[in-house]
């Protein structure tokens, strides 16, 4: 994998919690993606570790993530592994009641991209495993933000609009999905539990007012209109929160 970096944005004050959560695979670096207010923070606490390095971001969620591109493709990487700075351990579980390492998921993972032909790999939404397949697929479904293995490009606002403060994600499955007939790649037996988010639980690191998550909803619907739709809201995990109820389109 030594055309893979993995990538992690971050607006928190270090340490990384995923980075305590799961070891890094030994052939891999870390680069982590940080917002002004906190860079010098992380460049300090992780100034002794040769296999971190620490680039300066940008503010705000989709114009940071969007940087994530950029940074990994300049560093020479074709491939990346970005990853949210908040995930906990067992995030990730597996139809068969494993909780795979980071190197299997991350092999699985750029297995899938190749596999299926896409630019965008994710993982099953979710740790129900009697709701999981089995091996690789071309889908046109949400690829969940909080892990994914891509492609790097010298252009990041390709993928993500830097004006965005919620549905990064939703916008940058339609933006991949334009590039290889309307799919996206996923892993169908790698479960991301999502109840183990912080954005879900409402510890998101990034404040954002009604009028800048409606603002956002707007860019991605009229970027998109044939690939996504927004009506209201739904209810998840029987009723304890609440999101905005994207729908995919199979249509580009």
């Amino acid at each position: 994998m030594s055309n893979t970096v993995i990538v992690i944005p971050s607006k928190r004050k270090p340490p990384i919690i995923t980075l305590s959560s799961y070891e890094i695979p030994e052939d891999l670096d870390v680069i982590i993606v940080t917002d002004p207010d906190v860079e010098h923070l992380h460049r300090e606490f992780y100034e002794k570790d040769h296999r971190i390095r620490v680039f300066p971001g940008a503010r705000g969620l989709g114009a940071n993530k969007a940087l994530c591109y950029n940074v990994a493709f300049e560093c020479k990487f074709s491939y990346f592994f970005r990853m949210d700075d908040d995930l906990e351990p067992k995030t990730f579980i597996s139809k068969d009641g494993r909780y795979p390492d980071l190197q299997e998921i991350i092999i699985r993972a750029a297995n899938c991209l190749t596999d299926t032909n896409t630019t965008l790999v994710g993982f099953h939404n979710g740790a129900n495993r009697s709701w999981m397949s089995e091996g690789y697929g071309r889908t046109y479904g949400l690829v969940h933000g909080g892990a994914t293995f891509s492609i790097s490009a010298p252009d990041g606002t390709k993928y993500i609009d830097p004006r965005l403060v919620r549905a990064e994600d939703v916008y940058r499955t339609c933006a991949h999905r334009e590039e290889r007939d309307g799919f996206v790649g996923r892993v169908k037996d790698i479960g991301f539990d999502k109840s183990k988010s912080t954005s879900i639980a409402g510890q998101s690191s990034v404040s954002t007012t009604p009028e800048q998550v409606m603002e956002s909803m707007n860019i991605v619907l009229s970027r998109f209109p044939n690939m996504v739709t927004c009506d209201g809201t739904r209810e998840i995990f029987g009723g304890k929160f609440e999101i905005a109820n994207w729908r995919m389109r199979k249509g580009v």
